[in-house]
């Protein structure tokens, strides 16, 4: 399972990255799921490669999996589709057709409507939206601690490694988990996050910026503040 641009970190794999997992995979003989749902917002200058633009090679065992939520900001509608060799699309279709329902018929007909109008002016301010958002958080998070500056290189979360908080918190102890931090950020700065641990990261803590400027501002500077305190 290959995720560029990578949910919860944001990081963006190069070519060469790439190429290496096509060559893994070829050697072994292993599928590439390959998940690029936020392969519209990759941040300058990295830039997002779908892995058969690479290794063309690779196409015989690789399945392109994407979705219409974060491109055209649909979550909830669960619009996006799947692509691969013929065979295994096939094998898909039937497990799927027995399994689940489609999605509702208005959510269906207006994507229709998009993709026939090629009107992408909603994308493009989409992502001026997020780049703009990015800039703003990561200009507030410079102002941080014990904390490192995230990366963002691609997506719109911010993802944060707190394990300067830990070691000043606990030293050598390890009772410290992100799971504590999320419940203090929610009481005392009002900020909504997400634990790394739900990523299998027990000092990792994920932010969304993709909502409006002045409200992303307000929140991450508090949170800041909160971060530095307990530094």
């Amino acid at each position: 399972m290959v995720n560029t641009p990578n949910n919860p970190t944001g990081t963006v794999y190069d070519r060469d990255t790439l190429a290496g997992i096509a060559q893994l995979a070829r050697e072994r003989n292993l599928w590439i799921i390959f998940d690029e749902c936020d392969g519209a917002f990759a941040h300058p200058p990295h830039t997002h490669h779908p892995i058969l633009s690479v290794a063309p090679q690779a196409r015989d065992r690789t399945l392109i999996v994407n979705s219409f939520s974060r491109s055209l900001a649909l979550t909830g509608w669960r619009l996006g589709y799947i692509a691969g060799p013929k065979a295994f699309i096939s094998a898909v279709k039937a497990l799927q057709t027995n399994t689940t329902s489609h999605p509702n018929v208005i959510a269906q007909h207006a994507l229709l409507y998009h993709l026939r109008s090629g009107d992408s002016a909603f994308e493009l301010a989409l992502q001026r939206h997020i780049a703009d958002a990015r800039t703003l958080g990561l200009s507030i998070f410079s102002k941080l601690r014990l904390v490192p500056p995230p990366a963002a290189q691609g997506g719109f979360f911010f993802y944060l490694d707190l394990c300067g908080l830990q070691r000043r918190a606990t030293g050598d102890s390890g009772e410290f988990n992100a799971d504590d931090v999320v419940k203090a950020l929610l009481m005392n700065a009002g900020v909504a996050t997400v634990s790394g641990t739900a990523f299998g990261d027990p000092t990792g803590l994920r932010l969304s910026y993709g909502i409006e400027l002045e409200i992303l501002g307000r929140g991450l500077r508090r949170l800041t503040a909160t971060l530095n305190e307990w530094s």
